[in-house]
Parts: structure tokens; sequence; C-alpha cells
């Protein structure tokens, strides 16, 4: 195992947190935020496999615990355009280099949480099979070529008019299962290493007491509220990827 000093474990504890007090309020983020603060300790790629091995594991946790409120008939539409459009853009992220587009993703992101945020009705979105099947092939893409997925499924579903419940345990079932099989393309991909492996567990502590935090917080809040969490969310992911971006 890598050495783990005090800074390093302060930025992978802190991440953490952050991470999956997001993750469990909004529904999304947590890849984000783990690629915003871990790259200050590790490499890139190394990142981006924690990022997709935390998410995941999150996502199935907490579909586990809020399956009775699964959704199938919207989670339909997007489900498998997401997943197809996820492992094709992995397989060709290598190979096409497609990383500096990331800001042009995060701008697109700001203005359209922004706007949402300014104006609620902005984005209204009927379940029907033409929208999923768009939304989820944007997530895939968006979630193989950069590892940010997350924002248009939660654009897409956040949109509908359905429980808060419903909300987060569709979106949380749908990228348990994309993400899973992200982790396993990558891992066979070999871009997933041992010191990614070794940064989860040292990271678990403070993901256990994120998660704990924001369960407590979505317990509060209602449907109106969840969806100006989103679009906050949105927006702040817009400016984390162009921030990291410009970084880099």
């Amino acid at each position: 195992m890598y050495e783990i000093t005090l800074p390093i474990l302060m930025v992978v504890t802190l991440g953490g947190i952050l991470a999956a007090f997001a993750q469990r309020t909004s529904g999304f983020a947590f890849g984000v935020i783990v690629l915003s603060v871990l790259p200050y300790v590790l490499s890139y790629t190394d990142a981006v496999a924690v990022a997709k091995m935390g998410t995941a594991g999150m996502t199935v946790l907490f579909f586990l615990l809020n399956h009775k409120n699964f959704n199938w008939e919207i989670a339909k539409y997007p489900f498998f355009a997401m997943l197809s459009c996820d492992i094709i853009g992995i397989l060709l992220a290598k190979q096409i280099g497609l990383e500096n587009l990331k800001v042009f993703l995060g701008i697109f992101l700001i203005f359209v949480g922004g706007h949402a945020l300014c104006n609620p009705t902005l984005i209204a979105i009927q379940p029907t099979r033409e929208k999923g099947i768009l939304f989820g092939m944007l997530a895939g893409i968006c979630s193989g070529f950069f590892g940010a997925g997350g924002p248009f499924l939660a654009m897409y579903a956040s949109a509908i008019d359905w429980s808060k419940e419903e909300y987060f345990s569709t979106t949380q079932g749908l990228l348990s299962v994309v993400l899973s099989t992200d982790v396993i393309v990558r891992a066979c991909s070999g871009l997933i290493r041992l010191q990614a492996v070794e940064t989860i567990v040292v990271m678990l502590p403070g993901v256990a007491l994120g998660a704990v935090l924001g369960t407590l917080l979505f317990r509060r809040i209602d449907e109106k509220l969840l969806r100006k969490v989103v679009n906050l969310m949105i927006t702040v992911n817009g400016f984390l990827m162009v921030w990291v971006n410009l970084r880099s």
C-alpha cells in the first residue's frame, strides 16, 4: 500500500465526505467531486477509477436500501441507451482523446443548471420513450468519455412529476447497473490499478459520514426543494469540470 501521509488522509477523507453527501442528497455528483479533489494526491487515471468504483458502490447500496420505490416504467427508457453508450465511450475514449472537451460540457451544464435554478419550469419533461433514450444516450456518452454522466440522468429524472423517493430509487437503480458494468469494463481494460482500490478503502469512513449527513438532509426536503438541489448540483458540477480541466 502506498504511504498515507496526514495531508493525503485529509484530502481523501474530505473528498469522501463531500462526494457522499452530494450523492445522497441529489442522486449524483460523487464522481465529479472526487475528480475535483483526488488529482492533488493521485494520478488522474487513478482518480477516475476511484470515482467510478466509489459511485458504483454507493449507488448499489442506496438502491438496495430504497428499492421499493424503483419505477421501471420510467427507468426502462434511458437504461439500455445509457448502458450501451457508456461501454462504447469507455472503449473509444483512450483512442479519441476527448478529455479537453470536458470544459465545454462543464459550460453547458452551468448554462442549463443556472437557467433551471432561475426558472424551475424551464425544463419540464414527460417520460416518453424518445426523451428517455435521448437523455440516456447523453448520460452514457458523457459517463464513458468523461466520467460524468450523472447530471444528464438527474436532469431527466428530476424534471418528471413524481415523489423524491421514486426519483432517488430509480436514479440509483439505473446508475448501480451502469456503473458496475463500467467498473468491470475499465478493470478488464487495465484502467483500474491497486492504488485506486487502496484509496477507496482509506476513503470509506468519510464516505459513510457523508452518506449519513446526506440522508438526514434528504428526509427534510420536499420535491420542490429537491429539484432546486439537483439544479444547483448540476451547476456546481459544471464549474468543477471547467476548473479541473483548466487546472490540469
